[in-house]
């Protein structure tokens, strides 16, 4: 069988199938979306996916539907069966495997919903922040005050962060040199948590960069070695550190299948309760969807926010965004302190401005007596001119016409 070929930094090299498979697929995003549905199907069948090829079509679509009817066992709704089943199905098609996909979609099920979708609640989310620790807390104070996706900030480094100094908060780049590249915002709070963190890390010994990730793998700061060896934290390590949360706050029971579906999910929990903040708000639409990631259709082509602008409607929403009311009410005092300052330059310049007027005034009234004293002048003048002179100069003038 004649090989296959992609080319790679320049040259040209032979590829299997997985490689062929993940090569096909633009967006990094849905690729670790693929990657992990491949990995439940492993984990039921036994089997990689691409050994799946290996067998008769037959067997592919028996197994197939043994894998549906085990999913509709765990309770997973109709549209995440068929989300499941997407990355097999493209494998399959990559390799000319014709399978029944109607017949296998038919056990699916209907398209209904299984379990409610909720957002956590702000007091949900401040049982979790009480107990966690500096990693853990940043992690859930990043979710719940941008939004972002679960994968989105795993793939964060420092150099995607830029603080805005006058209000105390980061603006972070999501998914750089992407299409799904966007900004998000983080609240005071989250902020504050992110320097704490990276502080802690460089007094471990850790070499921060630019280049460093913005949540590295959990480490020992009594350890010189992990500290300075940072790596990358993966999205199991993230799902596993918020469940162990969920158990500990009573929000998630110990002996659940960690595979079953929950009302309040994992991680989307938090978009969920960024998204209803937002709309609590009073956020513009169009921002709002921005701000989440999210297209906005033909107003996408036409409608350019500045940030600033995109950064004055995030702030509408952050006391709904901050967990910890301390933050909250020190960021009123600080709105206060800067309304009684905006006051105090509004009375000088008021005062300014009435001497200015007081200045102008003095300036008028002496022009006017001045005028007047030269008017004053010129009526004494006159009156001391004889009548009949004025008499005779007039007769004088007719005389000459």
């Amino acid at each position: 069988m004649r090989k296959k070929y992609i080319k790679w930094r320049g040259l040209y090299k032979a590829v299997n199938k997985l490689d062929e498979y993940h090569y096909t697929i633009k967006s990094e995003e849905t690729k670790k979306t693929y990657d992990e549905y491949l990995l439940y199907f492993e984990r039921f069948s036994k089997k990689s996916p691409i050994s799946l090829l290996k067998l008769a079509p037959k067997k592919i679509q028996e197994l197939l539907i043994q894998y549906v009817m085990y999913m509709r066992d765990q309770k997973l709704s109709s549209s995440s069966i068929k989300g499941r089943l997407a990355p097999l199905f493209k494998l399959l098609d990559l390799n000319d495997a014709i399978v029944n996909k109607k017949r296998i979609l038919m056990y699916a099920g209907e398209d209904k919903t299984t379990v409610k979708d909720e957002a956590y609640s702000k007091q949900d989310i401040e049982k979790m922040v009480s107990i966690s620790k500096p990693r853990t807390r940043l992690i859930i104070l990043l979710y719940s005050s941008t939004g972002m996706r679960r994968s989105a900030l795993l793939d964060l480094k420092l150099k995607h962060l830029e603080k805005v100094e006058e209000l105390g908060i980061y603006k972070i780049t999501v998914y750089q040199n992407t299409k799904e590249q966007h900004i998000v915002f983080t609240t005071n709070e989250t902020a504050t948590a992110i320097d704490q963190y990276i502080q802690l890390r460089k007094e471990a010994g850790e070499n921060i960069t630019k280049d460093s990730w913005l949540i590295r793998n959990d480490f020992d700061v009594d350890n010189s070695y992990s500290a300075k060896n940072a790596k990358k934290t993966s999205p199991v390590n993230v799902n596993t550190l918020l469940r162990n949360v969920l158990i500990k706050t009573g929000l998630r029971s110990v002996n659940q299948p960690k595979n079953l579906r929950n009302e309040k999910a994992t991680v989307h929990g938090f978009r969920k309760f960024t998204t209803t903040q937002f709309v609590n708000s009073g956020l513009n639409p169009e921002i709002r969807e921005m701000l989440l990631g999210h297209k906005i259709g033909l107003a996408g082509v036409y409608y350019r926010p500045t940030q600033n602008t995109m950064l004055e409607e995030y702030m509408k929403a952050a006391d709904n965004l901050t967990i910890d009311p301390t933050f909250r009410l020190n960021r009123r005092i600080k709105v206060l302190e800067g309304r009684e300052k905006e006051i105090e330059l509004m009375k000088i310049k008021h005062e300014e401005e009435i001497k200015d007027l007081r200045q102008q005034l003095a300036s008028n009234m002496e022009i006017m007596a001045r005028r007047m004293g030269e008017m004053d002048a010129v009526m004494e003048k006159y009156s001391k001119v004889k009548p009949n002179m004025v008499k005779f100069n007039l007769n004088q003038l007719k005389n000459k016409t």
